[in-house]
């Protein structure tokens, strides 16, 4: 096994860039993997870091499912997987969602806090991540949901579950 130069700060802080100027951000993305209809990818690199995101949407429909891979000269060392569905008003939200947490550089599951509600556009968002789940293994559940009537929970405007772990990195 090769000398592993890299620690666990390292490889999520990498992972916090990346996605702070990724799905969440402006990253441009790409359409399409070879020979993987409906994929679409973003590739953000760093030094000898690179991070790989790909997502697969079918033609008119709102479910997905994807990974996250981060890679350190060429081999991988983390990765998060994640499936579900989010109806397209729920999406800006979600994005600013995530976007706050990855410029926090605080790490919940991969995805956004615990709780986040906003009276502008009325939507709110929930994160539930197993007990012990950290950067080196996780998994959990998100939800974006209209509020309801008096500030209470109302539809269900999406869900994404997710998991990962680290698979290599200095002690």
């Amino acid at each position: 096994m090769p000398e592993k130069l890299y620690s666990v700060q390292e490889i999520m802080t990498v992972f916090l860039k990346a996605m702070r100027v990724g799905y969440a951000g402006s990253a441009e993305v790409t359409k399409g993997i070879c020979h993987l209809p409906c994929s679409r990818v973003i590739d953000f690199e760093d030094g000898d870091f690179r991070v790989v995101d790909f997502w697969f949407v079918a033609p008119d429909s709102n479910y997905s499912f994807g990974q996250t891979i981060v890679f350190h000269n060429n081999l991988p060392v983390w990765e998060m997987s994640y499936q579900g569905w989010y109806s397209p008003e729920a999406v800006p939200f979600l994005k600013s969602v995530l976007r706050t947490v990855y410029e926090s550089g605080i790490f919940f599951g991969g995805r956004g806090p615990s709780y986040v509600s906003a009276r502008e556009p009325g939507l709110c968002y929930k994160n539930v991540t197993e007990a012990g789940s950290n950067f080196i293994s996780f998994r959990g559940r998100e939800e974006v949901r209209a509020m309801g009537d008096g500030g209470g929970v109302g539809d269900l405007l999406g869900e994404h579950s997710y998991q990962g772990l680290l698979l290599m990195y200095k002690k």
